[in-house]
């Protein structure tokens, strides 16, 4: 600025167009199992905007386990999925997720974890308050359970482990 003048928010380094305005997230530690083909929420989170323009990067890294089992994820903001694939046939449509096989010569996927997740960025469109989730489903329908922050045999032992996911927001000034 000139020498006396008014500094800009640019100026400042505020609100310029890809600078993060502000960052929500969610922390799950509690090792869970499901054997539902239904989509529940795995987690929620909420975000108000500072302007419309703005863009919404939502990062999750979820840690997953299970043996004959589809992990399935995908985003919703306030209660409408978004951020899934193309409609392809009798396909479901999910942001990320990961398959593990039965195969009696993968029994080592019982004890492995890994981790999935994807990114997807979203126009705020509003000032208004925007919840977004998590949603998991375990779309084989088998008795097997597809788990979170855990193994599937999640043996009582120092070598099986309990893991953390997360899902976080950012504000981007669009």
């Amino acid at each position: 600025t000139a020498a006396g003048g008014t500094p800009t928010a640019a100026d400042l380094g505020l609100n310029v167009t890809g600078g993060v305005l502000q960052v929500v997230q969610s922390h799950l530690t509690a090792p869970l199992s499901n054997n539902s083909v239904s989509w529940s929420n795995l987690t929620t989170l909420s975000i108000t905007p500072t302007a419309s323009s703005s863009k919404i990067l939502l990062m999750a890294d979820i840690q997953t386990a299970g043996f004959n089992t589809t992990n399935a994820f995908r985003f919703t903001k306030d209660g409408s999925v978004v951020g899934v694939g193309d409609a392809n046939s009798n396909r479901s449509r999910i942001s990320f997720g990961t398959h593990e096989s039965s195969s009696s010569s993968l029994t080592y996927v019982k004890y492995q974890q890994k981790t999935v997740g994807t990114k997807y960025l979203d126009n705020a469109d509003t000032t208004n308050e925007i919840t977004y989730a998590i949603q998991w489903a375990n779309l084989n329908g088998t008795s097997d359970y597809a788990n979170i922050n855990r193994s599937y045999s999640y043996a009582d032992d120092s070598w099986d482990v309990t893991s953390t996911s997360s899902f976080i927001l950012m504000e981007i000034a669009g």
